[in-house]
């Protein structure tokens, strides 16, 4: 029997709770089911908001027509 075991990337949660150590709102574009979706942590002040909207339409895979789920 061979002890090959496969390596598992970290789901995309994971990562978000990752990011959300720096950053109070974070942003991910999901070109496949046309979404995007946006976790604030914290204190979230207006500036953190557009900064994030500004990401995410830089963000090759985004296209205005996505629908947008914010958890607050």
């Amino acid at each position: 029997m061979s002890s090959y075991a496969p390596t598992v990337a970290p789901s995309r949660f994971t990562l978000q709770k990752e990011v959300q150590k720096y950053v109070c709102v974070a942003s991910f574009v999901d070109p496949s089911n046309r979404v995007v979706i946006s976790v604030c942590s914290g204190v979230v002040t207006l500036k953190d908001v557009k900064s994030s909207y500004a990401e995410i339409k830089a963000n090759p895979e985004f296209r205005p027509d996505f629908s947008q789920l914010i958890d607050l």
